[in-house]
């Protein structure tokens, strides 16, 4: 995870392109423990930007994203991903049916870095 100064939107960015298995599932564990961290520091509006391009999920890995969602889901304002193919279009809205905050699907990054400043923009108002 890093974060990223998008026109005066502070965005995190999380790369899980190219993996798959236990790595992919570790890391998604990994950034929801720091998500929850940044949450109960007082952050309770993130923008997220992640980048699945490649990746082959499995079952466990919508069992954790769908648990994970259900709390750390409190502190995220947007989330907004690219890569989202096949299977993973499916995966997404399933996870959206479930989660406190909504998933939009981009094509490229910058598109997906506008549409998340103008939720953060929105949030403002």
């Amino acid at each position: 995870m890093d974060w990223i100064d998008y026109k005066g939107a502070k965005v995190i960015t999380i790369d899980y392109s190219g993996l798959s298995g236990q790595e992919l599932l570790d890391k998604i564990n990994n950034n929801h423990k720091e998500i929850l961290r940044l949450g109960e520091e007082g952050n309770s509006a993130l923008l997220l930007l992640t980048d699945v391009t490649d990746t082959r999920p499995d079952k466990r890995i919508l069992a954790a994203l769908r648990e994970h969602a259900a709390t750390d889901g409190v502190y995220i304002l947007a989330s907004a991903v690219i890569g989202v193919t096949g299977m993973k279009k499916y995966m997404m809205n399933f996870l959206n049916i479930a989660s406190p905050y909504k998933s939009k699907a981009f094509d490229n990054e910058e598109d997906a870095k506008k549409w998340l400043l103008v939720q953060a923009e929105r949030n403002r108002s």
